[in-house]
């Protein structure tokens, strides 16, 4: 069975980070699997699930599902019926993801 991993945190909070290093000690090209449940555009969001729906392991970033997002469970309902979903909050400091993100602007 496939799975979709869900990883959950504000900006900053290292979603990418966590994807990347997930994805590395699989050896899976992050464009075949990365997925933005957060993705405002309903017809780029579909463009993208059929990308990566032909793989057996799917990473989706996405907000805590109540912020900028559209309702999480229209995102992940489409996933339910075939994959195993996994689901991990990542907490982070509001200090370290400001942190994080002026960081990434002066490197």
């Amino acid at each position: 069975m496939p799975f979709l991993i869900i990883l959950r945190g504000p900006p900053g909070s290292g979603k990418t980070e966590v994807a990347n290093y997930i994805l590395s000690k699989l050896r899976i090209k992050r464009e075949d699997c990365l997925l933005d449940l957060d993705q405002i555009k309903q017809h780029e969001f579909n463009e993208n699930i059929l990308r990566v729906l032909k793989q057996d392991i799917i990473i989706g970033e996405m907000h805590y599902g109540n912020g900028h997002t559209t309702e999480p469970r229209v995102r992940i309902e489409k996933f339910e019926k075939k994959h195993k979903i996994l689901s991990f909050v990542l907490i982070v400091s509001f200090e370290e993801c400001v942190k994080r993100a002026v960081g990434a602007f002066t490197h």
